[in-house]
């Protein structure tokens, strides 16, 4: 189900290796779209001859088809450690590309497919939202390190300032994108998030389900053993 919104917009621009965006409706700041995202909109950039597209552009989406879009992205399948993975027909390019959970803060659940067009950034607006006094941007994914994404045709943009960065909450996904490293980001995020309210992360949480590939644990074997005696989980041991 879509927002009440026929089309929604958001005002992305290019940092670090990979296109990210500012969102003050949501909070979000320098939101990273990663895993096979970057280089879906750099297609279609590169493909539409966008102007300056690295100071920002224009990206329209909707769950439903609307004039003109560049692309329709269809649901694959949930991501264990979170999110959704989504595929595409680019410009004539069979791409994947996995959307985190900031997806659920435009609609109520992942849509089957999203349909996007990218056009140039319209006169008078500023894709980049620099947070008031007392107000904390958050953002559920971190860019990588610059030169980790390649994006042929595209310009790099300066780093933001040390300043701005101080305003945002991080959830740090690892260069090395493997299942196992996602989801101990995002076990540490939770975990640095509990510990600043006095609460502790439930073990339980570390449990494996039917939809989990065996591989997310190939370094946690004892999860893989519903029977073993030794159900602590390694790191905490150390």
């Amino acid at each position: 189900m879509s927002t009440p919104l026929a089309t929604l917009t958001l005002y992305p621009y290019l940092h670090d290796s990979c296109w990210v965006f500012d969102d003050e409706r949501t909070g979000l700041k320098e939101e990273a779209f990663v895993l096979g995202v970057t280089e879906m909109i750099t297609r279609v950039i590169v493909g539409k001859g966008i102007p300056n597209a690295e100071q920002g552009f224009s990206l329209t989406f909707a769950a439903e088809p609307f004039a003109g879009h560049d692309a329709e992205l269809r649901w694959l399948r949930p991501d264990p450690a979170g999110g959704n993975w989504y595929e595409s027909e680019v410009l004539g390019q069979r791409m994947e590309g996995w959307l985190c959970p900031a997806l659920l803060l435009y609609f109520t659940e992942p849509p089957p497919q999203i349909f996007i067009r990218c056009d140039p950034l319209p006169s008078g607006i500023d894709p980049i939202w620099t947070p008031p006094p007392g107000v904390t941007g958050r953002r559920f994914v971190e860019a990588p390190p610059s030169g980790t994404v390649d994006r042929p045709g595209v310009p790099q943009r300066e780093n933001p300032s040390r300043e701005e960065r101080k305003t945002v909450q991080r959830f740090d996904i690892p260069a090395k994108k493997t299942m196992i490293e996602m989801f101990r980001a995002f076990r540490g995020y939770l975990e640095r998030t509990l510990e600043a309210k006095g609460k502790k992360l439930d073990p339980a949480w570390y449990e494996d389900s039917p939809e989990q590939s065996p591989g997310l644990y190939k370094d946690q074997p004892h999860l893989l053993n519903k029977g073993a005696q030794d159900d602590a989980h390694p790191e905490e041991k150390r």
